[in-house]
Formats: C-alpha cells, structure tokens, sequence
C-alpha cells in the first residue's frame, strides 16, 4: 500500500490487484487440495477469513497513510474496507449482497441501487434492491426481467452512464407506482472474462449525473461482489462434491459388506 502510494497508483486499482492476488492463492489451494472435499473447503474458510483481513487492513492503511486526500474520497475507501471485511463473514450471499448495495448507494451518493445476479440461462436469479422500502417493492409488481436499459447491461457486459435514463431510446418505460429515476450508472459484475450480473445506480446526489469517479468506484464493488458470488458457488460445488463422496464411500462399504 505503502509503494503504490508512493508511484502514485489510484486506490481502487490497488483494490482490484489485491483481489486479483487473493483469487491466484484461492485457487492454488483448489489445485492442491481438489481431491479431498473436506480438506478444501477447511482451507478455503481459514484462508478466506484471514486474507479478506489482510487485504483490509492494507487498505486501511493506504488511506490512513493519504493524509491530504479530500473527506469524501476517504470516506469512499472507508467503505471499500468495510466491503472486504463483509467478504470475510460467515454471511449468506444474499446478505453480502444487499449490503454491497446499500454501501454502493452511500459511497456513489445514489438514492437507489440495485444488484441483478444472472443464473447462467440468459435470466436472473436474484435482484437485491437498496433505497427502495419493502411496501414500494409490493406496489410496483414483479421485479424486471432484463428488458430496456437493464437489458443493455445483461447483453453488452460494460459499464453504462447516462445523464437521462427516461429519454434514452433503448428505456423500456416504468411500471406503475415505480419512483422516478434519471440519472443511471451501471457495472457489469464480472470475474476473468465470466459475468455474474450486473450493479445498477441511480438518482444521483447533488449532481445530474453520475461521474467517472463514481464509474471507477462502482467497477470496484462489482469487483467484490463477483468475489462474493464466486465463492458461493464454488462452496457450492464443494459441498455436492463432499455428499457424493460420501454416498460413493457409503455404497462401497455396503458392496464390501455384502461381499464378505
């Protein structure tokens, strides 16, 4: 943190190369211990908790360090601490999700934000809301399922500014009792060339639109979330992996039982 504060490299590119790093030693252990399900997953969790602390406080110190930096860009790595420290709770992936929502509509000043999770068949499989209270969730119906500007951002996988979402010709409307929104910034969720969904922001605060810092920001929260979503479903895809082996282990001694 130290040195790249020094060469002058931006924060957030420091965050994503910290991240990039704590997924090559993930996926180091993947490679040494995939044969034993068990064994993995126990790595994974005391690698994963320790790590995500490591990669916090390094960041805490890059801004701790950054004394002349403005309040709001401090405040803004304050909350990107906050997200890698909630990566490495025992949370449920919808709980980490919804809570890098809630700090992306805090730290990129938005009123409302939204994270579009993909299920891998072209539809959603989650979409977590902040800034929006459960009774105006019920009054505007079914949540969206990938069409206007949304669908931009499902079928193009890049980020997407713009100043007036209502006048853009690709916006597929609102449905009834939908609170107003102009301003949009949204991110692609996306983890080596693979996207996992997408963070949409909007109604920018104290401004008309959303700028390239809030963009730079936001890619780095979608960063995080990636990770998030990643981890679920490779502890996922551990877990099926340990029950079979121990059907396979209980149908061998069964067979071995029989034979003697």
């Amino acid at each position: 943190a130290q040195r790249a504060l020094g060469a002058g490299i931006p924060p957030e590119l420091l965050i994503d190369s910290l991240s990039a790093l704590w997924d090559v030693h993930r996926r180091s252990l993947v490679r040494k211990y995939g044969a034993d399900a068990g064994r993995l997953a126990k790595a994974l969790d005391i690698y994963s908790s320790a790590a995500n602390r490591l990669l916090a406080l390094a960041v805490r110190d890059l801004f701790e360090a950054k004394e002349a930096a403005a309040t709001g860009e401090v405040e803004r790595l304050r909350t990107l601490v906050k997200t890698g420290m909630i990566l490495s709770a025992k949370l449920s992936l919808e709980a980490v999700l919804q809570r890098i929502a809630n700090m992306a509509c805090k730290v990129v000043g938005a009123r409302y934000a939204a994270l579009g999770v993909l299920d891998g068949k072209g539809g959603g499989s989650q979409f977590i809301t902040a800034g929006i209270d459960d009774k105006t969730k019920r009054a505007f119906g079914p949540l969206p399922v990938g069409k206007g500007i949304l669908g931009v951002l499902v079928h193009e996988a890049k980020p997407l500014r713009l100043k007036d979402l209502t006048i853009d010709p690709r916006a597929h409307g609102f449905p009834t009792n939908h609170p107003p929104m102009k301003s949009f910034l949204g991110v692609p969720i996306v983890s080596k060339g693979k996207v996992f969904g997408n963070l949409y922001l909007t109604e920018k605060r104290g401004a008309e639109e959303f700028s390239q810092d809030d963009e730079d920001i936001a890619m780095t929260l979608a960063a995080q979330a990636a990770i998030a979503i990643e981890n679920a479903s490779l502890y996922e895809e551990l877990n099926r992996s340990y029950q079979e082996l121990k059907r396979s282990q209980a149908l061998l001694l069964r067979q071995e039982k029989l034979a003697s």
